[in-house]
């Protein structure tokens, strides 16, 4: 197991390419302006597959589907400016394009 760190939007969703094998251990900003950070353990030899990440204002509905039971945390920013709450949306699944 390794220790990755992952880009996030802010107040928007995010796809990532995680190994199937993770955990996540927090959300927080990191550095100057809007740059949030996700960090997981995870096997990086496991399959790797994407995952969908919604960031969400005060105040949003929460998707379809979410519950606060795939909460990460929430970032506040720019002084309490701006407050923006990270759910995890599961594995993307793509239909068959023909």
């Amino acid at each position: 197991m390794k220790i990755f760190k992952y880009n996030l939007n802010f107040l928007s969703d995010s796809i990532v390419r995680l190994p199937s094998v993770f955990t996540i251990l927090s959300v927080q900003s990191q550095g100057i302006g809007s740059d949030v950070s996700m960090w997981v353990t995870c096997d990086p030899d496991s399959e790797i597959h994407d995952r969908k990440f919604f960031g969400l204002a005060t105040g949003d509905d929460l998707p379809e589907g979410i519950t606060w039971n795939e909460y990460l945390g929430t970032v506040v920013l720019y002084g309490g400016k701006f407050v923006c709450h990270y759910f995890d949306g599961g594995p993307m699944t793509y239909g068959d394009e023909q």
